[in-house]
């Protein structure tokens, strides 16, 4: 219902917050690809 979809955002929320602050980016904006590393086994796009 509603609390558990608030509950599941809230944990989306903090799991960000904190990749971010670990990335040392203040804001969504700062994220770049260089940043993220992809999980496939397969070439990089």
């Amino acid at each position: 219902g509603r609390a558990g979809v608030a509950m599941a955002l809230g944990l989306l929320r903090r799991e960000l917050d904190l990749a971010m602050a670990l990335c040392g980016c203040p804001r969504i904006a700062d994220i770049t690809r260089d940043l993220v590393e992809p999980t496939s086994l397969g070439p990089p796009p």
